[in-house]
């Protein structure tokens, strides 16, 4: 028979445990950064520029421009805007130079009606960027947002092709971003 304290120990043992900040580095490219599971946070001229997070797909039997998947076949990037909030941008290797959509996107099978205006070609940075949709309302992005850090899937469906990403890290990373912007500011 097993004890009610082997059984409690066996569920505490399942609970995912807190996501916890990845240590800072400095990268080559003078950026500030930090993994938090599947994102990683990059914050430019290291640490005192803008800062955003990015989750990249690699798929090791595609072919890249770049050498094999070394910038990953899709991106999604969530980008601290400098008048506060959040933008979103997603990158796909497969889609056309200028996806048109439609673009539908849902967070655990929750759908988000963005109004397909909202998603334009040029990034949170402001970057016209081929294979590239965004959407850098921070308004439009808030409510989204915060399903994605309590979620653990986003899907991005187009007749151009579909993205899955793993949402595991986002908060942490999020936090992270906020953190640093607090020190920019002391």
């Amino acid at each position: 028979m097993i004890g009610k304290r082997m059984v409690l120990g066996a569920i505490l043992g399942f609970c995912a445990a807190p996501v916890m900040a990845g240590p800072w580095f400095h990268h080559e490219f003078g950026e500030l950064r930090a993994y938090h599971q599947d994102f990683l946070t990059v914050c430019a001229n290291d640490g005192a520029g803008p800062c955003r997070t990015v989750q990249y797909l690699f798929d090791k039997n595609a072919p890249s421009p770049f050498g094999k998947g070394f910038f990953g076949e899709a991106r999604l990037a969530v980008h601290r805007l400098p008048g506060g909030g959040y933008g979103l941008e997603i990158f796909n290797a497969s889609w056309p130079d200028d996806p048109s959509g439609p673009f539908a996107i849902s967070v655990d099978g929750h759908g988000f009606d963005l109004p397909q205006t909202a998603w334009v070609r040029i990034s949170p940075e402001g970057y016209n960027v081929a294979e590239t949709i965004s959407v850098s309302d921070p308004v439009l992005v808030a409510d989204l947002l915060t399903a994605m850090k309590r979620g653990f899937f986003l899907r991005i469906e187009s007749g151009d092709g579909d993205l899955v990403f793993s949402l595991s890290g986002l908060t942490a990373s999020l936090h992270a971003i906020e953190t640093n912007l607090k020190r920019q500011m002391q």
